[in-house]
């Protein structure tokens, strides 16, 4: 539990600025919140399927990080058209933290600074049991089709595990139609 007198602070953090240091905690941190089979990606790299983050969201509490969320800023391809996208990745907060809203904190932080950055929606991708949580937020479920291209392979569709969501700092719809990632996902 956070005491009613810590401190909390933001920082938002350039990858191209991300010191070795800051990685190594921010690595600790997903180890800590991710299952065993995810952890043991983030012991090495926090760049998932290599997509690394334009900026990330770091968020302490009495100056220990306590939450995080990188921002994937890309092209996308929706139905042939394309689209400025803030790829969401690697959102959490740390066990001892959960249920005092440190996830919600940074998540806001990162989809506010979206816009300032000419992103035009959000996107990520999440369990079916966590679409609630996010669409209180503003996001928004799509059923369309995402294909993703690893490593300049052929073209693939994302993992049947996976809900794909988008948001709109403008409360715009994500053009309809299959959506293609241009890439690999994150």
């Amino acid at each position: 539990m956070i005491e009613p007198t810590a401190t909390r602070t933001l920082e938002i953090v350039e990858e191209s600025r991300m010191a070795p240091e800051m990685d190594i905690l921010l690595r600790q941190l997903l180890v800590a919140c991710f299952s065993p089979n995810d952890a043991s990606f983030f012991v090495k790299s926090r760049y998932w399927h290599g997509s690394a983050p334009e900026y990330s969201v770091i968020g302490r509490v009495n100056g220990e990080i306590r939450a995080h969320v990188g921002v994937v800023v890309r092209q996308i391809r929706c139905n042939g058209t394309q689209v400025r996208i803030g790829g969401i990745q690697n959102a959490c907060a740390h066990p001892a933290c959960r249920g005092q809203n440190l996830g919600v904190w940074v998540l806001r932080a990162a989809m506010e600074e979206m816009p300032r950055r000419t992103v035009s929606f959000g996107m990520l991708f999440c369990l079916p049991e966590l679409e609630r949580y996010y669409a209180s937020l503003g996001w928004i479920a799509t059923r369309e089709p995402v294909t993703m291209c690893m490593d300049g392979g052929a073209d693939e569709p994302i993992p049947g595990k996976n809900s794909c969501m988008y948001w709109s700092p403008r409360g715009e719809s994500l053009p309809p139609g299959p959506i293609h990632l241009q890439g690999a996902d994150w």
